[in-house]
């Protein structure tokens, strides 16, 4: 790492809390906003073509999801590891694991990018795609699978260099994708000059050029300017040692995030009986509700290097201020949005159809999921402290408790009972069950030396 990093390494360790999260988590907010703003102007230009094309699209969003999701729990894994190593002051190994971990990555693209084109049709007929868009699922998809390698490598890097505690320069990188993608996005899907409009295929070739260029500029970052990252071909032992600490945390978490757009998926099957401007409503609506859950995301990626340095360090009483902090914040953040978005839902809703069963959905599942927003803020907050403090299995078994006996079973009632109305208030009473449960749950950390031991110990 250069030495400008390197002697202030323990930036998160000291200051006031307050200031030091809410520093770490503006720039990440911007972050979060461009990568949201990435899959919202898909789902705009996409809505323009047609209610299929958005409803494809819509079907989409689950399996992609889930590619992030495994993504982002070996990312996370890698940023709790990273940023535990510099508090402790062991930069050797922030190097090795670093440049191993980007190695796992490459292995698991191509295994999730191999399997995913054998399988387009078969899941997403499960899914619930009749044939009419099966077909432009296809189209997406199959593009998608093909520059998968773009999406994964600069998460992963990303999550490396938020170890450090500099947010800003993700969010830059994850800006100039959004950028990117929101230019090409017109000019590919509708065509412009010489270049023929794509449909929903130029959406995803523009999204794989986008993604291209955060993945030279994420490894340019990693490699010359912080020098995160070993260049020397690492021992076969060192590599499956260092690999083995990254998925000790990051499976369990990137198990989790593959199970939450397979709930998603489970909700999408159920809404779909009702047609297809109610999957266009559902997927244009979660981009909105990612957006509203935004701020709380983005405290939540900040807690994690933040509990981790802070644990690494031996601070275990700073660890809990911390946490509390955090979801205070989240709570007031998740009340904050709910008002807007609730007030703003119909002017909202508009922009992603002109069709009106499309619209007055959208307006409605606005206003009643967005009810349990800030609980489910306070939820994302205590998962995250909990994979800083390398608690897996903890943020397995709440995600799992939350999933599989509060969402899916909520929803399934509330669609038996009221319809789809009934979906989306069982969604808002398991978010509001989850927050309530994870406030509780994380009050139980105790002090540091209860805690299980670093790995590798400087």
């Amino acid at each position: 790492m250069r030495n400008s990093k390197t002697n202030n390494s323990g930036q998160l360790t000291t200051g006031n809390i307050p200031r030091i999260l809410i520093k770490l988590a503006v720039p990440m907010s911007f972050g979060m906003i461009s990568i949201i703003l990435f899959n919202l102007v898909d789902t705009y230009f996409v809505g323009l073509l047609g209610t299929k094309e958005l409803a494809a699209i819509s079907f989409a969003f689950p399996v992609v999801n889930l590619i992030a999701g495994v993504t982002l729990g070996l990312g996370v894994g890698l940023t709790a590891i990273i940023s535990q190593q510099i508090g402790a002051g062991n930069f050797e190994n922030v190097r090795k694991i670093t440049r191993d971990g980007l190695i796992l990555s490459l292995i698991v693209v191509a295994v999730l990018s191999s399997a995913g084109l054998l399988t387009i049709e078969s899941v997403f007929r499960q899914i619930g795609a009749d044939e009419t868009t099966l077909s432009l699922v296809s189209e997406y998809m199959t593009i998608w699978y093909f520059g998968m390698i773009f999406v994964v490598v600069p998460m992963v890097g990303n999550s490396a260099i938020r170890a450090t505690g500099d947010t800003k320069t993700p969010a830059l990188i994850m800006f100039a994708a959004a950028l990117l993608n929101a230019v090409l996005d017109p000019i590919l899907i509708f065509g412009w000059g010489f270049i023929p409009g794509l449909g929903i295929k130029g959406a995803a070739i523009a999204s794989v050029i986008a993604r291209i260029g955060t993945m030279a500029i994420s490894l340019y970052i990693l490699i010359h300017r912080e020098k995160m990252v070993e260049m020397k071909l690492p021992s076969f032992n060192e590599m499956f040692r260092n690999w083995g600490a990254v998925l000790a945390l990051g499976a369990p978490l990137a198990l989790i995030h593959i199970l939450i757009p397979i709930s998603h998926a489970i909700v999408l099957r159920i809404i779909a009986v009702y047609g297809s401007f109610a999957v266009a409503a559902f997927g244009a609506g979660s981009r909105i509700i990612q957006i509203s859950l935004l701020g709380a995301i983005s405290l939540g990626a900040s807690m994690t290097p933040f509990v981790g340095q802070n644990w690494g360090a031996g601070l275990g009483e700073r660890v809990r201020k911390g946490i509390l902090t955090g979801q205070g914040f989240a709570f007031l953040w998740g009340l904050f949005a709910w008002g807007v978005t609730a007030l703003f839902a119909p002017q909202i809703a508009s922009l992603f159809s002109e069709e009106q069963a499309v619209h007055v959905t959208i307006e409605m599942l606005l206003r009643i999921v967005l009810a349990g927003l800030a609980f489910e803020s306070v939820f994302v907050i205590t998962v995250s402290s909990f994979n800083g403090l390398r608690r897996p299995m903890k943020v397995a078994v709440l995600n799992v408790f939350r999933l599989f006996v509060l969402f899916i079973p909520m929803v399934y009632i509330g669609s038996k009972l009221y319809g789809l109305d009934g979906i989306f208030y069982g969604v808002t009473i398991s978010n509001i069950l989850a927050g309530i449960i994870g406030f509780f749950v994380i009050r139980k950390v105790g002090t540091i030396s209860d805690l299980p031991p670093n790995y590798m110990e400087k």
